[in-house]
């Protein structure tokens, strides 16, 4: 199992800014694949599931102590004496499962279109099997950070449709990423037609990582990556899509939906089916409407839209002497033969 996450959660502080953290947590194994997708849903960057005694499973998931501690506490809240919650500091051995997560990375298939390919010092990652390029054909080459995933998961594979199909649909669109991770979506957004991207995320690696990305697929003039507060974003963009956890997504709403333009589409995910109703209500009380639903594996998407502003004529602005004939009756006289 790999739950491994294309983003940085927002609430999570700069993982380089001190020691790395194991956070593990033995469940019964019939129990780790829900474990794993609460971790994420929760604000892990991403879980592997290893065996451990008889009967159970470890989910682990790696990060900086202070957002591990919360996790720990709420995983806690919610499994009760169902999970044993070892929160240490990361063993030496961390660094082979990082050499091991970049080695099996390959090429990934996001549409008939588009592919996400990963570098290694880079060069890309081989395929096992080289597949005939397609017309109109997108390949956007990654460095993968462990911290961030790569592509491979879910919410990554529909956001990415979505943005790549609606930007081949609408070129010359102005795109929000927001919590880029490694830049990912801005990137995808670029390559298919949009005229720019912004992407914002608070955590400095993940900035520099899709800086460093941008560079490599040379969209860097389109694209714009940054720790800005997405509150603080300027102007309005056609697309805005947040690839973030729920609690991000709801506390987060106003500022998020305040960024969708007139008849704009706003792309959330990842969160979990059973989120669906909160952020429909949410978004719905900020003038957006979910117009399509998805789901892939444990996790949701949501299309929402905001309704086109109808233009209004004000009494001001009325033909000259409008005013002055309303109420008037016209009399004519009937030309006699």
């Amino acid at each position: 199992m790999s739950h491994s996450r294309p983003v940085a959660s927002l609430s999570r502080t700069n993982p380089a800014s001190s020691a790395l953290y194991e956070l593990r947590v033995r469940v019964p194994e019939a129990l780790a694949e829900e474990v794993g997708a609460l971790m994420v849903e929760t604000g892990a960057g991403g879980v592997v599931e290893e065996p451990a005694d008889s009967g159970h499973s470890a989910v682990v998931t790696y990060g900086e102590e202070r957002a591990l501690a919360d996790l720990a506490r709420q995983v806690s809240a919610s499994l009760g004496t169902l999970a044993r919650v070892d929160l240490r500091p990361a063993a030496l051995a961390i660094a082979g499962w990082k050499t091991a997560f970049l080695e099996h990375l390959q090429p990934v298939r996001i549409s008939r279109t588009l592919r996400l390919v990963p570098l290694r010092d880079g060069v890309a990652s081989p395929e096992p099997a080289a597949a005939p390029a397609r017309k109109r054909s997108i390949d956007v080459f990654l460095e993968p950070v462990v911290a961030f995933g790569f592509g491979e998961h879910p919410t990554t594979r529909m956001a990415a449709r979505a943005v790549e199909a609606r930007c081949r649909a609408a070129p010359g669109a102005r795109v929000l990423d927001v919590g880029t991770g490694t830049g990912v979506l801005a990137i995808v957004a670029v390559r298919a037609g949009a005229k720019e991207a912004v992407g914002v995320d608070i955590d400095g690696q993940a900035v520099a990582a899709a800086k460093a990305n941008a560079l490599r697929n040379g969209v860097e003039k389109r694209c714009r990556f940054s720790k800005t507060a997405v509150g603080r974003v300027a102007g309005e963009f056609d697309i805005v899509v947040a690839n973030v956890d729920r609690n991000t997504l709801l506390q987060l709403a106003p500022s998020i939906a305040g960024r969708v333009a007139p008849a704009g589409s706003l792309f959330v995910t990842g969160v979990l089916p059973s989120d669906g109703a909160d952020l429909k209500e949410r978004y719905g009380a900020l003038g957006l409407e979910v117009v399509a639903r998805r789901r892939e594996g444990d996790f949701l998407f949501l299309e929402m839209r905001r309704p086109r502003v109808k233009a209004r004529v004000s009494s001001a602005r009325r033909a000259p002497g409008a005013r002055a004939q309303k109420g008037r009756k016209t009399i004519r006289k009937t030309r006699s033969r």
